[in-house]
């Protein structure tokens, strides 16, 4: 999936996908890096400079993107693209009026 455009998919996918492509495009921002480069799976492992501190900026944007707040749970569980947006979904499942 590398090099993929994924913006090509954003009007035509589901919730779930744009949720998917919007967290790609927080941690391309949060990591200073082109969307495109990222690579395929996205987690701590294989970003430069994803360290504890970086998690943390990380998480912020991601709150402030979504409109959430992270249980201590959930923060130290999302270490990976995948994982994130399996805690945004479930977030957005659980709020009142969804």
């Amino acid at each position: 999936m590398k090099g993929r455009d994924h913006r090509s998919d954003a009007g035509t996918g589901s919730e779930d996908d744009r949720i998917e492509e919007q967290v790609r495009g927080v941690i391309a921002a949060t990591f200073n890096l082109d969307e495109d480069e990222l690579p395929a799976p996205v987690n701590r492992e294989v970003i430069p400079g994803w360290t504890s501190r970086s998690q943390m900026t990380l998480l912020l944007n991601l709150e402030v993107r979504f409109e959430v707040s992270f249980t201590l749970e959930q923060m130290v569980t999302m270490t990976s693209a995948r994982r994130i947006t399996e805690v945004l979904r479930q977030a957005r499942r659980s709020r009142p009026g969804s």
